[in-house]
C-alpha cells in the first residue's frame, strides 16, 4: 500500500495542533481516525484492500485497486459517517463531560454531517454516484453529482457570505466552501 502526504496536509495538521487546546486537538484526531477506520473496516469486510492512502489538507483519500460493485462502493463510502454517528451517540451516552469527550462527540457529528453532503469529494457524493449509476449510467450519474456540487456548494457559499457579512465573526464556512469550490475546479480541469 502506497502512502502519500499532500504538502499542505502537514501544514494544516500543524496549524490545528497549535491553534487548538491539546484535549480538543486529540478529540479531533480520534474522530478523524475513527472515520477513516470505518472506511477501511467496511472495505476489509468486503474483501477490498486500499491501493493507496493520500493525506489531504482536509481529509484522507483511500483508493482501491479492484473495481467494486455499486453496493460495495456505497457501503464503503457511508461507513465513515456511520462510525462517526455511532461515536457521537456513544460519547453522548457513555462518557462523562470533559474537553476531550466533548471534542470527540462534536467533531464526530460534524464529520458525519459534512461527509454525508452529496458533494463529489465527500462520502455522500460517492454514495450518490454509486446509487444513481446503476439507474442512469456513469455519465448521467456524474452529471447528477456535478449539479448537486454546484447547487449545494453555491447555496452554502452564499449562506456563508451572508453570515460573514452580517455577523463579521466566523469565516470557517466561507473558507470551507471556497476551498471545496477550488478543489472541484482543479479536479474538473485535471479530468478535461
Amino acid at each position: 500500500m502506497r502512502v502519500r502526504v499532500h504538502p499542505f496536509a502537514l501544514t494544516g495538521f500543524f496549524c490545528m495542533a497549535i491553534m487548538m487546546p491539546f484535549p480538543v486537538f486529540c478529540g479531533f484526531a480520534v474522530a478523524v481516525f475513527l472515520h477513516e477506520a470505518g472506511h477501511v473496516l467496511a472495505a476489509a469486510l468486503l474483501g477490498k484492500k486500499p491501493e493507496s492512502v493520500v493525506f489531504l489538507p482536509v481529509g484522507i483519500t483511500l483508493q482501491y485497486r479492484n473495481a467494486e460493485s455499486y453496493r460495495a462502493s456505497r457501503a464503503v463510502a457511508l461507513a465513515g459517517p456511520a462510525v462517526n454517528l455511532m461515536t457521537f451517540f456513544l460519547c453522548r451516552v457513555l462518557l462523562p463531560e470533559s474537553a476531550f469527550s466533548v471534542a470527540i462527540r462534536d467533531f464526530s457529528l460534524s464529520l458525519a454531517l459534512i461527509n454525508l453532503l452529496p458533494v463529489s469529494i465527500f462520502d455522500g457524493g460517492m454514495a450518490l454516484y454509486a446509487a444513481v449509476c446503476p439507474l442512469l449510467g456513469p455519465d448521467r450519474a456524474e452529471t447528477v453529482r456535478s449539479v448537486c456540487d454546484v447547487l449545494l456548494l453555491g447555496f452554502l457559499w452564499l449562506s456563508a457570505v451572508y453570515l460573514l457579512f452580517y455577523t463579521a465573526r466566523n469565516a470557517s464556512l466561507f473558507v470551507l466552501c471556497t476551498y471545496l469550490f477550488a478543489v472541484l475546479i482543479l479536479k474538473n480541469e485535471k479530468c478535461a
